[in-house]
């Protein structure tokens, strides 16, 4: 994936590379999700291979691959039926993902159940006097209609039942908190949020950094593959990844907050 600096008016904006589907839309995996029975996995998969330029100062934010990267990754969630929401470039709106995030929610076990979220495309940061962010840039999700702050993502994570658990994965550049840090400003130290969602996180790169792929797919997300293995837990898969990727240009990061289930095997 080619990297891109782009300077907007109002907006600093770090962007690298993320091809063109041919059905753009929601599509699902063929396991029917019904809203009688309570599900204890569901995924969301997002990906954009170019942005509405009208969102955007005129830039189409081509980023061919990231096509590949969400087949490779609902290649995983077949291997364990688990049932997916696709959403892909026009269809991959701001409001469109948080329809469809809580759809999911409203059909996932609210006890002990495991919503799963992919991105692929490009990942930016925007200006912000949000003190808790020291280098007063708010991390983002470019969606096809516009950027989608870190803030706004807490915010989705927070809807998750407290007992249920997030998987994430972002393929794009500043990843690093690109879901946001638990954190709150108060002098003179940081302190945790009241309200944590039980996440586990893996991100591209780190913030300020580029995540690199090309047409044929998205580095982390190659690697994601080469290293996936259903008898190793979450922690293993991120530290088999980052080993393999130690002489890379970029360098993966993973996150928890809430309660720990990184030693949990993968997608369970």
């Amino acid at each position: 994936m080619k990297k891109l600096s782009i300077l907007f008016t109002m907006t600093l904006v770090l962007f690298s590379g993320c091809i063109k589907p041919n059905n753009p839309g929601v599509i699902n995996n063929g396991n029917e999700i019904t809203k009688s029975n309570k599900l204890d996995r569901i995924a969301l998969v997002c990906n954009l291979t170019k942005v509405d330029p009208k969102a955007y100062d005129g830039w189409d934010g081509d980023c061919p691959g990231t096509d590949v990267d969400a087949n490779i990754f609902i290649s995983f969630l077949k291997q364990y039926d688990i049932p997916y929401v696709k959403l892909e470039n026009k269809s991959c709106t701001s409001s469109n993902v948080v329809k469809e995030w809580n759809n999911c929610l409203s059909q996932l076990d609210p006890e002990n159940g495991l919503f799963i979220f992919f991105y692929s495309g490009h990942g930016g940061q925007v200006y912000t006097s949000d003190p808790s962010e020291k280098d007063g840039l708010d991390e983002t999700l470019c969606f096809w209609d516009g950027q989608f702050v870190d803030d706004k993502v807490w915010k989705l994570l927070n809807s998750i039942p407290k007992t249920a658990r997030c998987f994430m994965v972002t393929d794009c550049c500043n990843s690093g908190s690109n879901y946001r840090l638990p954190f709150v400003m108060k002098k003179p130290k940081l302190l945790p949020r009241s309200s944590e969602p039980n996440l586990f996180h893996i991100g591209g790169c780190n913030d300020g950094e580029y995540s690199y792929g090309s047409s044929r797919g998205g580095v982390l997300t190659g690697v994601l593959k080469s290293k996936f293995d259903k008898n190793i837990s979450y922690i293993e898969w991120f530290e088999r990844v980052k080993s393999a990727m130690k002489n890379s240009e970029q360098i993966p990061t993973c996150a928890e907050t809430g309660i720990s289930f990184k030693t949990n095997k993968i997608f369970r």
